[in-house]
């Protein structure tokens, strides 16, 4: 929404600059109807001005959450796209059908243990490394899987996305990771 919003400020100075620049060039050719002139600038001035005042309004919490600095930009994340088993096309992760192709998408999983939105053929959640399918009380009991500290982000020896230490499987392609 940021672009949209940047790309109608542009409008906006653009009409400022195009009012500005043909104003000595037209309007003595005008003489006394030079006023329709600048009704007619009023008007697609108050035009564009009104559209990015209405993007403003409905963007007013990601605006304030990117001044105040609480916004950070997460990397993208399993869950934010699901990609067409049949196609290979990327979609919205509330999709339940393809955009491209029309083919039924699998739904995503939560992770029991924390409620991350993981990969629907995940075998480990990617952020608490736990087992997908389990329940939340084995967790409680002590079972659950023991994070190995690192200084290194790792990652897949397969498919090379970042993993978390500790995970026996990559949650992006399922790959068995080597635990040292």
């Amino acid at each position: 929404q940021g672009g949209t919003m940047l790309k109608q400020l542009v409008y906006l100075i653009a009409v400022l600059i195009v009012y500005f620049a043909f104003r000595p060039l037209v309007v003595p050719y005008l003489k006394n109807y030079d006023w329709i002139y600048h009704l007619l600038f009023l008007v697609v001035f108050l035009a564009y001005l009104g559209i990015l005042g209405y993007s403003i309004y409905n963007n007013i919490e990601e605006l304030t959450a990117v001044i105040s600095g609480r916004y950070i930009q997460e990397k993208p994340s399993v869950a934010a796209n699901i990609v067409c088993g049949k196609c290979g096309e990327k979609n919205f992760h509330d999709s339940r059908f393809c955009s491209f192709c029309g083919a039924e998408l699998p739904r995503p999983v939560k992770c029991s243990s924390c409620g991350t939105l993981l990969e629907p053929d995940a075998k480990f959640c990617y952020a608490c490394g736990w087992k997908v399918g389990e329940s939340a009380e084995n967790k409680a009991a002590g079972d659950a899987p023991e994070e190995t500290v690192s200084y290194q982000t790792p990652t897949c020896i397969s498919c090379k996305a970042e993993i978390r230490p500790g995970v026996q499987f990559c949650p992006f392609c399922g790959t068995a990771q080597k635990q040292e």
